[in-house]
């Protein structure tokens, strides 16, 4: 029986030679550092999903665009219904007057290139290897 894939689109703003990371908490409940965006829904294509998911996570932001693929990755574990989730990270830019963020995240953080860490922990919270990935490679 062929598995079945979530496929999820993430966006990255950059802004001052910074990348905004968002706090939130993983499936397990543990703290954690990501970038806004979520499932595409059905009849969405990429645009519309990481524009939907990006302006309900960053309330007050508007005005979406890609600016160009980063990285992508198959999650390592599966989601609680069994179901395996794929995931495509890009650059966005965005009119973003200011950082205020959706009640699923706790807070927010610019981070530099000289900041992202060697391991997965930035700042006491789990910082995932591909959200690093992605954010050295729009930091170059």
């Amino acid at each position: 029986m062929p598995e079945k894939f979530y496929v999820t689109v993430k966006g990255l703003v950059v802004q001052d030679g910074k990348a905004l990371i968002l706090e939130g908490k993983d499936p397990q409940g543990r703290l954690t550092w990501d970038l806004p965006g979520g499932r595409i829904d059905n009849g969405e294509d990429v645009e519309q999903a990481l524009a939907r998911e990006v302006l309900e996570e960053l309330p007050g932001s508007s005005n979406l665009v890609i600016e160009r693929y980063l990285h992508s990755y198959r999650y390592p574990i599966p989601y609680e219904d069994g179901t395996h989730g794929f995931c495509v990270i890009y650059e966005i830019d965005l009119n973003l007057p200011r950082v205020t963020v959706s009640p699923e995240h706790t807070g927010y953080r610019w981070i530099s290139k000289e900041e992202v860490p060697t391991n997965e922990e930035f700042a006491g919270r789990r910082l995932p290897q591909d959200r690093k990935t992605a954010i050295l490679a729009a930091l170059q």
